[in-house]
């Protein structure tokens, strides 16, 4: 039980940091491109 609760925790730990850092990436190529 324990293992699966854990499991999911890391999912969701990376799933939100990965999506918190595509929005940055997104912003910095924006930023980038209207800039250029």
């Amino acid at each position: 039980m324990t293992n699966k609760v854990n499991s999911y925790g890391w999912k969701a730990l990376i799933g939100s940091a990965v999506g918190y850092a595509m929005d940055g990436f997104d912003l910095l190529i924006l930023g980038f491109m209207l800039s250029a």
